[in-house]
């Protein structure tokens, strides 16, 4: 997925923090890649426009909601 391929490309670069602004099915896909218990229940409670955080601790990602109606 090209999504993830940006999210890739720029870790490796060493690019920290790294913030990418796309629409909610990229997003959720996105954020689904880096935890499986993120789906559809999340994608329909999305705002426009909302804000997620992704954070890595040795492999394993967390996703928060960080939006203003979080």
């Amino acid at each position: 997925m090209r999504g993830m391929a940006v999210l890739e490309e720029a870790l490796a670069a060493g690019c920290q923090p790294v913030a990418l602004v796309s629409h909610g099915c990229l997003v959720t896909l996105m954020l689904r890649e880096l935890d499986p218990a993120f789906g559809f229940g999340d994608w329909v409670r999305m705002t426009t426009p909302d804000v997620y955080r992704a954070t890595r601790r040795d492999a394993a990602w967390r996703v928060d909601r960080v939006g203003t109606d979080a």
